[in-house]
């Protein structure tokens, strides 16, 4: 376990619900003076020494002759709490009024105020949870979608801290054997064999290759892959945006060139989230405005994951849609001709692979497109319903040093260098799959992780 330093001895007090009229409001304490402080200002049948821990009780709040609320009352008794610490948990009629001035009748009492994911993080340096746990509780608390619920969740139960430890106890395997031929260099029989540390060596680049590769479904969990919506002007584009979006965010208009800034939004199929980015028109233009429009749209193009190409079923393909086909030939594309009322010229845009032919008029044939971003996912070579991922650029770059730190190792046996030195690039990566859970961190990284939780978790 790790041990707290004095600054976090301090009892600590934070509302544990978002302020807004409600049917409850709950403030939360946590630390060695939580009991005493709460004690101060409970009035109730039961004494207060008498509260069975876990158990709700129904009691006043407040000092004599200025009762604030009635408010039910759970005790905990550290270790077997949430942070490891005594915690005392109130409810309140769920008045914003009456949680402040019973957070300020705490702060008066001896609690401080918590720092935003204060009680998390106490949880972690009393071993209650790992930093991977630590870290799901906050993506817990902001996931927007199924299965970015689904990924935080498995990663609070421990799911990818378990890959990492056997992992981390592979690693120390190996370690044992190349520490224990160099206690015992003068013993021939003693020697671990090239091949042998090769081999394990490359049982950890695979175990860990396989864990990278999950870095980038666990960011399209929790950012949303990109989808930039593109093609020449007045083809549909912000009428398929609004239609996708369930909502008028862009403009709609028959003036081409409308769009010139570049909207976003977050939708969500089948439990899987998207970045929606409409975009300008594409086309020869003069209008500085709009060419800088058309510049946002290309650099969308850069960096969204995949395009939707937008057509229009009412007219010819042009020079400018064949350049558009030309322009995205390296993303994962959708193609998609609109307008397909009667009489349309759809059939002229047989030279798109596979394209999907809409109304966004009439709504007509929009669940083909719901199904091809959803199959997105999927042709991006990743599983939605895989439950370890890696879900943050920390966990990305510590996976990322530690294969490193293991190539290095594995390029030196392969030069015949001394155990020593081997054992060096070892111990590299074993630091860095440590930090990884958090049994080896640095202060700032956990004021960094920390600080981005709510105030009261």
């Amino acid at each position: 376990m790790i041990d707290i330093s004095s600054s976090n001895r301090s009892t600590i007090v934070a509302l544990a619900t978002p302020l807004g009229e409600s049917a409850i409001g709950m403030v939360r304490l946590s630390g060695p003076e939580a009991w005493k402080i709460a004690g101060s200002l409970y009035q109730g049948k039961t004494p207060w020494e008498k509260l069975t821990v876990r158990k709700v009780f129904v009691g006043l709040f407040g000092e004599e002759g200025e009762i604030l609320d009635e408010a039910t009352w759970i005790r905990y008794a550290g270790p077997a709490s949430y942070t490891g610490e005594d915690m005392v948990e109130i409810m309140f009629h769920g008045n914003p009024w009456i949680l402040l001035e019973a957070q300020k009748k705490l702060i008066e009492h001896g609690a401080v105020m918590a720092k935003p994911g204060e009680f998390t993080e106490r949880a972690y340096l009393n071993g209650k949870m790992d930093l991977n746990q630590a870290e799901a509780v906050n993506d817990l608390i902001r996931a927007h979608s199924r299965f970015s619920k689904s990924a935080a969740l498995s990663q609070l139960q421990g799911k990818l801290s378990h890959v990492v430890n056997h992992l981390h106890t592979r690693l120390l395997d190996l370690l044992a054997l190349i520490e224990a031929a160099i206690d015992h260099s003068d013993i021939e029989e003693t020697f671990l064999p090239t091949a042998e540390i090769s081999s394990r060596l490359s049982e950890l680049e695979k175990g860990l290759s396989e864990l990278l590769k999950t870095a980038r479904a666990g960011q399209f969990l929790k950012l949303g892959i990109r989808v930039a919506i593109v093609g020449s002007p007045n083809v549909g584009k912000s009428s398929l945006f609004n239609l996708l979006a369930r909502e008028d965010r862009a403009i709609v208009t028959n003036i081409p060139g409308t769009t010139r800034d570049i909207l976003e939004t977050e939708i969500q199929i089948e439990g899987i989230p998207f970045r929606l980015m409409d975009t300008a028109g594409i086309r020869e233009s003069h209008d500085i405005v709009e060419q800088e429009g058309i510049r946002r749209t290309q650099q969308s193009i850069a960096l969204s994951d995949v395009c939707i190409v937008l057509f229009d079923g009412q007219r010819k393909p042009s020079d400018e849609d064949r350049k558009m086909v030309e322009l995205v030939k390296d993303k994962q594309t959708i193609f998609v001709v609109n307008k397909v009322e009667e009489p349309h010229c759809a059939t002229m845009y047989d030279f798109l692979p596979d394209p999907i032919l809409i109304s966004v008029k009439h709504h007509h044939n929009i669940e083909k497109l719901h199904e091809a971003l959803e199959k997105q996912y999927t042709s991006l070579g990743y599983n939605p319903q895989a439950d370890i991922l890696l879900t943050n650029q920390r966990q990305e770059m510590l996976v990322k040093q530690t294969l490193e730190a293991i190539h290095e190792a594995q390029d030196a046996v392969s030069h015949n260098a001394s155990e020593e030195y081997i054992a060096h690039h070892l111990y590299k990566a074993k630091l860095h799959l440590e930090e990884i859970v958090g049994k080896s961190h640095h202060e700032a990284i956990l004021e960094r992780i920390f600080s981005q939780f709510c105030i009261g978790k």
